[in-house]
């Protein structure tokens, strides 16, 4: 009696020990799980707001770029344009249908600009290029005017967002200051700038944005120009101020760009911002990508995985159910003696079970090729249903043989080992599959079995297809760059620009293959690389004038920008180079750099370009102690031509003067047009003995004379000219504006005489 009550007591201790532990473990693997996929879920969400942050960068800085380019274009217009006015001795008097046909073929060159026009000092706009409009127009009262007049030094101004008084439509005004040939302030010339449609003009394609992203470009008063949200340009707001606590942080803090993430001030939307001022304008960019948005594949994810956490949970409990019961038969056989052949068909049961409502399909087959155990989920992959699967063999099935499943599982026979392979096919029942196949070769009741299991990679591929897709289709080229330097993926548009169609350029050296010299043929050292740079301390660049080589040796001008790719460390393990041709721009850059500084009739320098000369000249005479002559010259009865025979006659005769004089001076010397039939000739390196210096002055004189008083041959016309000549001898010291005054005097004083 005593040794029954003993293991009673025994058996109710284990009984508690074994249900404390059946209850802790359930609940362990339910809490770890749980924490687990928290973890998970909040670092994917915190991966996929970086992609889009990333992504906000590369589209603000592209964008930025791409407006500083358009507004340095606009002001190079302004600029040639003021030089042409500055040039006119009286705006009021000049032939307006020629003023009217300059100034629309500068707008032409800039389709930014819808309207150029210009202003006297009174503010009265006499000319523009909308001929037709007979309105007086009268600007004194608008900001840029009042800020070029009373600033001789003030470059390009902008205005705020007004409803242009000649375009009726709203528009931003970038003006410049004109002088009069007395240097006094002579107006302004200024161009409209179209806010509708702008965005699209300004990026150089269709703005394609997410319905709840936007862009914003807004001046630095915080007045929105252009505004670009749900699909469409919103001109409601333009004009209007828009303000938050992160755009005046912004403000104060002089940074050039800058990301933060909440709600729009003005329609409410999550977004992640990115903010960056415009290179040399008063004006920044706002890009806000949609949290929505950006959220939304890992809100799915965030679905799939907790359905997946509530069946492991679900199939957890069911095991601590069933291991519970199980145990209490278990204890029940013990006590009983009873019940084994109960216990061993539950546990067989609880273990089909789990193998049939597994998520991963499964199969099970005989070394004959016979399947005899298949659950749901692999039916589900293939297409069938589980009883026709267990009428199968894979001896007697193509699809097996042709995608190479068949050979990995003799291959798991033969070895006893696992195999693996990916198989891409469709299924004799008409599914398309791509999965990834891991195969074990097991024994039981000493017969050789193939546990199959499948993992679906259909998904998988499309998304990568996809992505291939968009590179594909992209403009600008594409490099991705391992941590090696070694172009791993390249999309058609880099290959094109790069001139490798038809070649493979995968695996070579990015540095090597395309960067290795610079423009003047000397090394590029890869160390000083912006690409290598960013593998080494993964940060983003972008550089907006550098060039990259062709396979045929000749390169071209570009602009890139170099974005790491982080690992989940967010250390670099690659980078991407996104780059873009802007050899056409460069070279329209240059041309408008050129017509800035040259007289567009004769292609001589003009006024601008010898003042700079002659400031440089001055400094040549201090360091190499020899002395210049400023030679200034007026063609007598010039006039008498243009009255008689018309200005085409005058213009070949300024012409012709032009190249006579540059065939007689030295490639050191400058010949320069100041306007009308005035010209000058700066000479350099004279002796240092002014009487010598003198002397050959003289004697340039006569011949420049005799060379200028030939005839004039203009069709069939003769024409007798010849010039006044003024001299000024300089050494060091002497202020530019000085020099050229008294040649000026000194000529005038000539004509005089002759008179």
């Amino acid at each position: 009696m005593h040794s029954n009550s003993t293991f009673r007591l025994s058996l109710n201790a284990t009984n508690r020990t074994n249900l404390l532990l059946q209850i802790a473990v359930p609940v362990l693997l339910i809490v770890f799980a749980i924490v687990f996929q928290i973890n998970s879920l909040n670092e994917s969400r915190e991966q996929q707001l970086m992609r889009t942050r990333l992504s906000a960068q590369d589209l603000g800085a592209t964008l930025a770029a791409s407006i500083a380019g358009a507004f340095q274009n606009i002001d190079l217009t302004l600029l040639s344009a003021s030089d042409i006015l500055r040039n006119r001795s009286s705006l009021s008097n000049i032939n307006r249908k020629n003023l009217t046909r300059t100034l629309n073929e500068l707008q032409g060159r800039v389709p930014e600009l819808i309207l150029l026009s210009a202003a006297d000092q009174n503010g009265d706009v006499l000319y523009d290029t909308a001929t037709k409009n007979e309105e007086k127009i009268n600007i004194t009262d608008r900001m840029y005017f009042q800020r070029l007049k009373d600033n001789p030094h003030a470059g390009m101004v902008i205005s705020e967002p007004v409803f242009g008084r000649l375009t009726r439509k709203w528009v931003i005004i970038c003006a410049r200051r004109f002088n009069s040939s007395n240097g006094e302030f002579g107006g302004v010339v200024y161009g409209s700038v179209e806010l509708e449609g702008l965005t699209e003009r300004l990026s150089g394609k269709e703005m394609t944005l997410n319905e709840d992203d936007a862009f914003v470009l807004r001046d630095d008063q915080s007045n929105v120009i252009i505004r670009f949200a749900h699909g469409r340009q919103d001109m409601q707001i333009t004009g209007k101020k828009i303000t938050s606590p992160h755009i005046v942080a912004f403000d104060k803090s002089g940074a050039t760009s800058a990301t933060y993430i909440g709600n729009s001030v003005i329609d409410n939307v999550e977004r992640i911002f990115y903010m960056q001022r415009i290179r040399n304008q008063p004006m920044s960019i706002n890009i806000g990508l949609s949290i929505n948005d950006a959220l939304s594949d890992w809100k799915a994810e965030s679905q799939r995985k907790w359905l997946s956490t509530c069946l492991f949970i679900l199939v957890v409990i069911l095991s601590f159910f069933l291991i519970h019961i199980e145990q209490g038969k278990k204890l029940k056989v013990i006590k009983d003696l009873e019940g084994t052949g109960d216990k061993l068909k539950q546990l067989i049961t609880f273990n089909e079970a789990i193998f049939l409502n597994s998520p991963l399909p499964i199969g099970v087959y005989t070394a004959d090729g016979l399947c005899i155990k298949v659950n749901e989920a692999f039916a589900r992959l293939v297409g069938t249903s589980r009883e026709i699967l267990l009428h199968q063999n894979f001896y007697q099935l193509c699809v097996w043989e042709n995608s190479g499943l068949l050979d990995a599982c003799l291959n798991a026979l033969e070895n006893n080992s696992p195999s693996e392979c990916e198989i891409n096919l469709m299924s004799i029942y008409g599914k398309q599959l791509v999965a990834e196949c891991h195969i074990t070769s097991i024994q039981q009741n000493n017969e050789n079995l193939l546990l199959i299991q499948f993992v679906d990679l259909t998904e998988i591929k499309r998304i990568n297809a996809k992505l291939e897709n968009i590179l594909k289709s992209m403009n600008e080229g594409v490099h991705v760059i391992d941590e090696n330097g070694i172009i791993i993926l390249e999309n058609d548009a880099a290959t094109a620009m790069l001139g490798w169609q038809g070649e493979n350029i995968l695996g070579r050296h990015a540095h090597l293959t395309a960067h290795h010299h610079r423009i003047d043929q000397s090394v590029y050292p890869i160390e000083d690389c912006p690409i290598t740079a960013t593998l080494r301390d993964g940060k983003i660049r972008q550089i907006e004038n550098d060039i990259f080589w062709r396979k045929d040796g000749t390169f071209f001008s570009v602009e890139y920008t170099v974005t790491p790719i982080l690992n989940p460390q967010n250390e670099g393990q690659a980078v991407t180079v996104v780059f873009r041709d802007i050899t056409y721009r460069k070279r329209l850059e240059d041309e408008l750099r050129k017509q800035a500084t040259h007289d567009p009739l004769t292609g001589l320098p003009n006024r601008r370009l010898l003042m700079d000369r002659l400031r440089q000249a001055v400094s040549i005479n201090r360091r190499q102690n020899t002395l210049g002559a400023l030679i200034y010259l007026d063609l007598n009865k010039f006039k008498n031509l243009n009255d008689t025979y018309g200005h085409e006659a005058g213009d070949y005769l300024l012409v012709e003067v032009a190249n006579r004089l540059t065939l007689i001076t030295r490639e050191s010397d400058t010949v320069a047009r100041l306007g009308g039939d005035e010209f000058v000739i700066l000479l350099l390196g004279l002796d240092i003995d002014l009487n010598l210096t003198k002397r050959y002055v003289e004697l340039f004189t006569e011949k420049l004379s005799r060379k200028l008083s030939e005839d004039y041959v203009i069709g069939t016309i003769v024409h007798p000219c010849s010039a006044s000549i003024g001299v000024k001898i300089f050494y060091d010291g002497e202020q530019p504006e000085k020099i050229l005054r008294e040649a000026d005097s000194a000529m005038y004083k000539m004509k005089k005489d002759r008179e």
